[in-house]
């Protein structure tokens, strides 16, 4: 067998091997880039606890640093709620429903004509909701093996992540890999800035919240507060989505000063100083992202892949940046040199030891 065609059968095996792997990985391609997300949100963690610990206990740590407040919060809500259902005055909500009720019709609005209708609506729409809840019971095991999946792709991305840069310089020419570096520097820079950023932001809110919940005496202010954080990562949402429903809830009860106070210190602290002042700054601190890719990377990408869009949009939406931003000044992958003259970049090159 000639050396052409020998070469030629393993580039051809090569490719082969590669679309399998792609074709296992796809349907997993969720847990993975939330791995890569988590890694990139606990990497500052990690990078305190390396200072004292192996690689392996800091990644443990870093994990334990995530996961443990997420189960506390679900506990707490839960908790909050089952409360909050066995205590729940129903005759008390009936007497301040019928009063709001009462307190409209002074403005000749015959709400009567209109319920029957909304009603039979509105309890379609919850049989849907309850339906699809009950057919989404079947993917419960997959749901854990993809949360075991993310746990152990994030503890391999801290711990190893590092050699993945060097590892694929290994099948790049020599001359392309300068290209190659600062490519990865990039969508580093940027990965780093969006999921490091977004979380920053999103604990700042949790404490502004948790401050302001526990200063004016609302129930179960830690829970509302760590709520408030968790809807901060949710493009449209944001801090509104926990101060506006409790807001209405004192209305209806009638405590209309106290909806008021809640309704201010939302929409100045939680809504106006958190996405006008807060997030600009900590967005900048990280990098110079586009307003524009910050959009398109959480709010259309999870509107447009659900909730793995909320991982994926990023990490597309970089690699996508990160291209772009290889402009004439540093280095084109388009417009390569034929005779790949390129200078060593000496200040991107990686240590196996750094990460």
């Amino acid at each position: 067998m000639r050396d052409s065609d020998f070469n030629l059968i393993l580039k051809l095996g090569s490719l082969f091997s590669f679309i399998l792997m792609v074709y296992i990985l796809l349907p997993f391609i969720d847990a993975i880039s939330f791995g890569i997300a988590f890694a990139y949100i606990t990497k500052p963690a990690y990078d305190l606890f390396k200072k004292r610990f192996s690689k392996s206990t800091s990644a443990i740590l870093s994990i334990l640093v995530l996961t443990i407040p997420v189960i506390a919060t679900i506990l707490i809500i839960l908790e909050q709620l089952i409360y909050y259902l066995l205590n729940l005055d129903v005759t008390q909500l009936s007497a301040s429903i019928s009063s709001l009720i009462t307190k409209i019709s002074i403005y000749d609005i015959n709400l009567t004509q209109y319920w029957a209708p909304i009603s039979a609506d509105l309890f379609k729409f919850l049989e849907g909701i309850l339906n699809g809840l009950l057919s989404q019971l079947s993917m419960i095991p997959l749901v854990m093996i993809k949360v075991l999946i993310i746990l152990f792709m994030t503890y391999y991305f801290l711990k190893d992540g590092h050699k993945l840069l060097r590892a694929s310089l290994v099948h790049v020419p020599e001359c392309y890999q300068a290209h190659v570096r600062i490519f990865a520097q990039k969508l580093n820079d940027f990965y780093k800035n969006m999921f490091t950023g977004t979380a920053l932001t999103s604990l700042i809110a949790m404490v502004i919240a948790i401050i302001g919940y526990q200063l004016m005496g609302v129930p179960s202010a830690l829970a509302l507060g760590v709520l408030t954080g968790i809807c901060v990562l949710l493009p449209v949402i944001g801090g509104w989505g926990v101060y506006m429903p409790l807001a209405i809830y004192y209305l209806i009860q009638g405590n209309i000063l106290y909806a008021l106070a809640i309704y201010l210190f939302g929409t100045i602290f939680l809504s106006f100083i958190l996405d006008f002042y807060i997030r600009p700054k900590v967005v900048k601190s990280g990098g110079n992202v586009h307003p524009v890719m910050t959009l398109a990377a959480f709010l259309i990408a999870p509107l447009t892949l659900g909730i793995a869009g909320f991982a994926l949009g990023p990490i597309i939406v970089g690699a996508f940046d990160s291209l772009y931003g290889l402009k004439d000044g540093e280095v084109s992958l388009i417009n390569l040199r034929p005779n790949c003259e390129l200078s060593t970049i000496s200040q991107l090159d990686t240590d196996e030891d750094e990460e």
